[in-house]
């Protein structure tokens, strides 16, 4: 079932790892995705606040797309953490403490 997350403005976690780059994709109803791009990982633990209204409407790669809906956050079925590393690489990532504020 879809979630209502329109009255949030954001999401706060801890990550660590050797991603070099991630990024949060928002999944909805009727395949809608918006996608936020989120700094590289570091072996040691940090905070990261995300701020939904830098969303922006994306395919499934996390490519944008121009003409799609913006996020309001009313039907909110998947949060999808994506890392990428360095070719030929083991990519590794920990999450913990997430919550929307």
């Amino acid at each position: 079932l879809p979630v209502d997350a329109s009255r949030f403005t954001g999401i706060e976690l801890e990550v660590r790892g050797n991603a070099a780059a991630m990024q949060l994709q928002l999944r909805g109803l009727e395949r809608q995705q918006w996608t936020v791009s989120v700094a590289g990982t570091g072996p040691e633990w940090r905070r990261v606040r995300i701020e939904l209204a830098d969303a922006s409407a994306s395919n499934w790669r996390g490519e944008p797309l121009a003409d799609a809906a913006t996020w309001n956050g009313q039907a909110l079925l998947q949060l999808v953490f994506v890392g990428r590393g360095r070719s030929g690489g083991q990519l590794w990532y920990e999450l913990d403490n997430i919550r929307f504020y």
